[in-house]
């Protein structure tokens, strides 16, 4: 994530939930896997991807929704 957080600097926020201390937050997001990443623009849910992808998948996602 610190390649993309560079790359999309100022563009995009990145942040981390510890599932297993916010299950409130988990349950919500419907989070039931390891890892999870959900992209929100203005607030509202764009893409989420769940198990383990490649940066350029992970970019290619970005991109679509900003």
């Amino acid at each position: 994530m610190r390649r993309l957080s560079k790359l999309f600097e100022g563009k995009v926020a990145f942040g981390k939930v510890n599932t297993q201390k916010n299950k409130d937050t988990a349950k919500k997001y419907k989070i039931m896997s390891i890892p999870t990443l959900i992209l929100f623009k203005n607030g509202k849910e764009k893409a989420t991807l769940t198990g383990i992808k490649s940066v350029g998948s992970i970019k290619e996602t970005i991109r679509k929704h900003i």
